[in-house]
Formats: C-alpha cells, structure tokens, sequence
C-alpha cells in the first residue's frame, strides 16, 4: 500500500504541474493583449475556421477583416498558429503582419522551422516586414524553390524590406543567372551577419567566385614608393610668352577673313571703272587721307559738262593731271581770266 501511494504521488504533482503552466500561459496571453467581447470572439473564431474553405477576394476580404480589429484579434490568431491546416497557419501569419504588432515576433519565430515552405516563407516575410532581420536567410533559401509564386514572394519580401535590388528574375529558366543573382543576397547577408559560410557555402555549389576569390581579383592599393618616377621630359611645361603670342597670332590668322581681288571703293566715294585717277595696271591709285583735307570739296574723275560755265570751254588736248587739286587750280585761273576779259 505504501509502495503504490509512494508510485502514484509523483503523477498527481506532475499533472498538477502541467495544468499550471497552460493556465499560466493562457493567462499571460490575455494580460498581454487586449481581450475582445463575448460577440467579437464569436465571430472572430468563425471566420478563421472558414479560412480553409474560402479562395482569392473571398480569402482576402475575410483576411482583410481580421486585420482590422487590430490587438484584440491578436490573442486567438496567436492560437491558429498551430492549426493542422498550413493554409490556416500562413494566413494568419499574414493577418499579424497586417496588423504590426511586434509584440507577437516571438512566437511566430517557431514556425520558421515549419515543414510546410509556404508557412515557412509567410512568417519569414511577416519577421521581415516587422524588423526582424533573422528570417533573412529564410526568404534567400526560398529563392530557389520550384515554384515561381514563392520566388517572387521572396524576391518582394526582400526588396521591400531592405531596399535593395539585385536584379533577380523569379521567371527565368536560367539556372546560372539566378544563381548569380541569390549569391548577391547571399552575399549582402553574409556581411551583415559576419557569416562568410553563408555565401561559400553556395558558391562552392554552383561553381561560383567565394569571398576570397573575388577579394583576390579585386585590384590592390598601389604603393607610391612602387611607382616609377616620369622622366621630365613627359611632365608639361609651362609655354613661354612668345609662344602664347605665336599662338594667338595663328588663331587670328586662321579666323581672319579671306582676301579677295575686288578694288575697294574710292575714299569720297566715285566707283573706279572710267575713273582718271586709275593707274596702268592694276594698282590701285592712293587717295588722300580725308581727315587732312576739306571733306566738303568732291573730287571728280571726269570732266563734267554741267559744271562748266556758260561761255568758258576748256581744251580738247589737256591731259588731267594726276592730281584731282590740279583740275581745280586750272578751273580756278580760268575763270580769274575770264573776269579780266570782262
């Protein structure tokens, strides 16, 4: 009798223990969060036990529905998290997600181990998108999966929360191209974890440069010392004054305008064709600067009937003289003759 008492004593004080920590548990769950009312909870635990019948806007609409009522869902989500269904537990995962609450990162953290790869790439996604940068390697890993949705989540979930980009194509059959781009991913996370292995490790794999490799083929700092010294003849020297002159004359010389064969115009201007005043050949006669004689007095090349007086004629035979003054002293003493005649 006493032997079976002796037996049977540890079993009540074990169950007795078991019952105390859920009790415990249960507790701290309803402390933690706000708890909903008698009708919400009702309806609040219908409409997760219809996720695993409903598909696409239905889904999404009830989904959408959970999130808004905010922390006093968060208590009986927390529970689906370990429904049987895996649609059940992913769909939660994103509800939380929605509702971004990161007192709840603790307990989603398990179910990065879950056997099913959708639930484990959600909550990896849900980890991310509320701060936890520990499911990183998850949704790396799921870059590789057969299945392009869940590339591209993982493609989104990390550009997203990250802000980077690495030019990763969730579509392409190109096996090489889409493991030169996880490799990227692999290694962003190896430095900011301090975790080479992550990155080798897969490059090894797929026949991909490791860390050390590409640090290998990376130039080194050249030693100045190593240097050769330029001779000085190579080294530019500064040109002298001549031949900055030298060169301003030439690049005058290369925009001045081209000399052309054309006569230039009389200075008071008489045009050259009959002029008396041409010389043989063709040079072109000097004319008197303008600014040293009277501008008014006009110089004309041949003689001019109309301005002969009445009366006075002059000789066929005279040859103007090669001065235009000349032309004017004979008019001049013509007319002096004349008025002595009178």
């Amino acid at each position: 009798m006493q032997t079976s008492l002796r037996i049977l004593l540890p079993i009540v004080v074990l169950s007795g223990c078991s019952t105390t920590s859920e009790s415990t548990s249960s507790t701290r769950l309803e402390d933690e969060f706000l708890q909903p009312n008698a009708i919400v909870r009702q309806e609040i635990d219908k409409r997760i036990r219809e996720i695993p019948f409903q598909h696409q806007d239905n889904l999404l609409s009830n989904l959408l529905w959970l999130s808004e009522r905010g922390e006093v869902a968060i208590p009986q989500l927390l529970g689906s998290l370990n429904a049987e269904e895996p649609k059940v537990r992913s769909s939660t995962a994103w509800v939380l997600g929605q509702i971004r609450e990161r007192r709840v990162v603790p307990r989603l953290r398990p179910l990065l181990e879950d056997d099913n790869e959708s639930v484990r790439l959600e909550v990896a996604r849900v980890l991310m998108q509320l701060g936890d940068f520990s499911a990183a390697p998850t949704l790396i890993a799921g870059l590789d999966s057969d299945s392009p949705a869940a590339r591209y989540k993982c493609s989104e979930g990390l550009k997203l929360t990250t802000g980077r980009d690495v030019a990763f194509d969730h579509l392409t059959d190109d096996q090489a191209a889409r493991a030169e781009a996880v490799l990227r991913w692999r290694e962003w996370w190896a430095k900011q974890s301090n975790d080479p292995f992550f990155h080798d490790s897969y490059a090894e794999a797929h026949g991909l440069p490791t860390l050390a490799d590409q640090a290998s083929q990376r130039p080194t700092s050249i030693d100045p010392s190593e240097v050769p010294a330029q001779p000085a003849g190579d080294l530019m020297q500064p040109q002298s004054q001549g031949q900055n002159q030298g060169d301003s004359n030439t690049t005058e010389e290369s925009v001045t305008a081209p000399q052309t064969n054309e006569t230039p115009l009389p200075a008071f201007g008489f045009g050259s064709a009959g002029s008396s005043t041409e010389t043989s050949g063709s040079e072109t006669p000097a004319t008197e600067d303008p600014t040293t004689e009277d501008p008014t007095i006009e110089t004309p090349t041949t003689e001019d009937p109309t301005s002969t007086p009445s009366g006075t004629t002059e000789n066929s035979g005279t040859t103007p003289s090669s001065s235009p003054f000349d032309w004017l002293r004979r008019r001049a003493g013509s007319g002096s003759g004349e008025s002595s005649d009178n």
